[in-house]
């Protein structure tokens, strides 16, 4: 390798080293992300996925799965940004601790579907919120941008892989 060849190198090294350093550092140590999902009448799926800051996913599966008991993955520090980046985008710790009931805003409210809690821990502060499914609001509220949310973390885990 020429000495040219190996300026270019170490520049590069040192670029993209500092960049996935800066990345890092915008994912608080403490992130801690949950989404539980119930069971309705013996057919939904009922589970637990959680990802901690570092991407390590982890799947609880109790019923109506694929695979039941625990299973570990990770997922790219991209993909744990991009859900704390959708965190704040629906400006979660402004919203209601529960959307289940009429007086929560639910403007149609039907029977027997599961429910979901998401729950997350950054930079000191969390919040959960409790998620019946059966609860709709109007267009472009609170519980569209839950369900946007669920759906993400559901994607970005996977997990479909244990699920179906």
């Amino acid at each position: 390798m020429s000495l040219r060849e190996t300026m270019i190198f170490a520049i590069l090294w040192c670029v993209i080293g500092v960049e996935n350093r800066e990345f890092q550092r915008t994912i608080p140590a403490d992130t801690l992300i949950t989404l539980k999902r119930t069971d309705c009448f013996f057919t939904c799926p009922d589970y637990m996925v959680t990802i901690s800051a570092d991407g390590k996913v982890v799947f609880e599966g109790n019923a109506n799965v694929k695979v039941k008991g625990r299973s570990e993955t990770t997922i790219n520090p991209e993909k744990v940004q991009l859900l704390i980046k959708s965190f704040e985008k629906a400006k979660f710790f402004s919203l209601r601790n529960s959307y289940s009931l009429p007086e929560d805003g639910c403007r149609i409210y039907d029977g027997d579907a599961p429910s979901a809690t998401i729950s997350i821990v950054l930079n000191g502060k969390s919040k959960s919120i409790d998620h019946y499914l059966g609860c709709h609001q109007k267009k472009g509220t609170a519980v569209r941008a839950l369900i946007k949310l669920e759906n993400l973390i559901d994607d970005l885990t996977n997990t479909a892989q244990w699920i179906e």
